[in-house]
């Protein structure tokens, strides 16, 4: 049991609504001294195969949305029967939480428990309820769903395989593949790879040696894999296995409207429909006009392969070895004035914070993965989307922007090519330091760092860590929300705007507040 600290205000309850997904539930009891609602579970289940939220019990939410602290009278005896039906595997089928995850606070008097609900491992989930491993529940919006039975045998399948491209098609062979892929694929080899071992294998071999033909020894059985079929086949024998796969690539002039667009690549008839293809039709056109100047080398020639043309490349391999071609929506990119959208069937594996920090690769189709390294494109796991940040942040272009939709069941990452510098530069005032990347966590001040360390801080301590992040440099809301590993929505709604106001920070673009591409900076004066 977590005893409670210094009483809280409801400022802060409504910090935590808008920084994680957040349910308040009264727990009153049938005699008002506090009991676990049995709605709490779908709550927890859906958080925990989510992105993780906080449960408040001992809040009442109004029909308008206004808080109001009902608070618990035997918060001890809830907290017992909490952790016990934690243990009770027939009530849920796993306990994520620790000790530090279970806090009792006191609010006007009242005493509440916040329950912070972590997301799940991919190992872990499904989360279920009742030992029945159908009962699965996702947050959509500010509710939970359960979810239907189609996507909870995928989600298994992915806490069971580490990779989802190994399967063995048993009636599939070299005469669902397309030849001239295979061909192409080795010219590339050749090209990248010259004196290559696996050049002088037969096509069969050579796809053994990739991972696209397979023997399974418990079964005895052979013939193509997934990958093999889904890399190098033709269109019509990849949708009799994967019945919803579907590429589509298009160049729009508004990436907002799909109904208009000035070329596109499906599988159409007229080439073989395969994720080799694909990737081989739209490099080149999602390289093309980029709003970037070249680059030269030492011998000052000129360099095409900048790190936001390597950028989009890893974009597409991640798209293409990531994606769940099970799911019913299909892979698609787009390609506007404005940048780029790529969406992936299934959702994120690793979550948003994972992903973002680096380092780490959890790849939903190892195989597709190896076939496309051994070509040199993606070959670096976890540093994918590293490099992205990297490029974007060259170029001083909004922050890229990851993030799964549980009601579509895809993820989609977004790149952005409105420049940071351009557009929060107000024509009247003198030019000004663009917006800065934030310090290593090894440089950050005291303040910075204690904040960072857990997920509650009183508000004052929050404002002081922002004055020393964005001391002698604009920053984006994003930026700030990242280094103090805080909500982007529970930065803007409840510190910046507040202390703009009364003048500790200043705005990059005075004439234009509320701009998603705003940076923020401290009024030295102030302090």
């Amino acid at each position: 049991m977590t005893a409670p600290g210094e009483p809280w205000t409801l400022d802060e309850v409504e910090a935590l609504r808008e920084g994680w997904d957040f349910e308040a539930k009264r727990a009153a009891g049938k005699d008002g001294g506090g009991k676990l609602p049995e709605d709490f579970w779908p709550t927890y289940s859906a958080m925990a195969n989510t992105r993780g939220g906080h449960v408040v019990l001992g809040l009442k939410e109004e029909a308008d949305g206004v808080l109001a602290v009902q608070g618990i009278k035997d918060a001890e005896r809830l907290e017992r029967e909490l952790w016990d039906q934690l243990q009770n595997r027939q009530k849920v089928s796993v306990n994520l939480l620790a000790e530090g995850d279970v806090a009792q606070q006191e609010i006007e008097g009242k005493r509440i428990i916040v329950v912070r609900v972590p997301r799940a491992t991919r190992k872990q989930r499904p989360v279920y309820l009742r030992g029945e491993w159908t009962e699965v529940y996702v947050r959509v919006g500010e509710g939970d769903r359960r979810l239907d039975v189609e996507r909870i045998r995928r989600m298994m399948a992915d806490a069971e395989y580490d990779t989802r491209d190994e399967r063995v098609l048993v009636k599939y062979g070299l005469g669902d593949l397309n030849a001239e892929s295979i061909a192409a694929y080795r010219n590339l080899l050749r090209s990248y790879s010259p004196g290559h071992p696996w050049l002088a294998e037969n096509d069969q071999r050579l796809l053994e040696k990739l991972g696209g033909w397979r023997r399974d020894r418990e079964s005895g059985e052979e013939g193509l894999t997934s990958a093999g079929l889904l890399f190098f086949g033709e269109e019509t024998s990849i949708r009799e296995v994967f019945p919803y796969y579907f590429l589509d690539y298009q160049d729009r002039p508004d990436l907002e409207d799909p109904s208009r667009w000035s070329d596109r690549i499906t599988p159409d008839g007229t080439w073989s429909g395969n994720l080799f293809d694909f990737f081989r039709r739209v490099i080149p056109r999602i390289k093309s006009d980029l709003k970037v100047p070249f680059e030269l080398d030492a011998d000052l020639v000129r360099k095409d392969d900048t790190h936001i043309s390597e950028a989009l490349r890893e974009a597409v391999v991640n798209s293409i070895i990531h994606a769940d071609y099970e799911g019913r929506t299909s892979l698609q990119i787009v390609k506007s004035r404005e940048g780029f959208m790529l969406r992936n069937p299934g959702m994120l594996r690793l979550s948003v914070e994972e992903i973002r920090q680096g380092g780490r690769s959890d790849c939903r189709n190892r195989t597709l993965q190896r076939m496309l390294a051994l070509l040199g494109f993606g070959e670096q796991a976890g540093s994918g989307f590293s490099r992205i940040l990297r490029a974007w942040r060259e170029q001083h272009w909004v922050e890229p922007l990851i993030a799964d939709d549980m009601s579509g069941d895809f993820s989609v990452l977004r790149l952005s090519q409105a420049s940071l510098t351009q557009t929060l530069s107000p024509p009247q005032t003198p030019p000004q330091t663009p917006p800065q990347t934030p310090p290593q966590s090894s440089e950050l001040p005291a303040i910075v760092r204690e904040v960072v360390s857990g997920p509650w801080a009183r508000r004052e301590r929050v404002e002081a860590a922002i004055v020393e992040v964005c001391r002698g440099q604009f920053l984006p809301a994003r930026e700030i929300a990242e280094t103090l590993k805080r909500s982007h929505r529970t930065i803007i709604d409840h510190y910046l705007s507040r202390m703009v106001a009364d003048g500790r920070l200043e705005l990059f673009d005075p004439t234009n507040p509320d701009s998603i591409d705003q940076a923020y900076r401290t009024v030295e004066h102030a302090q």
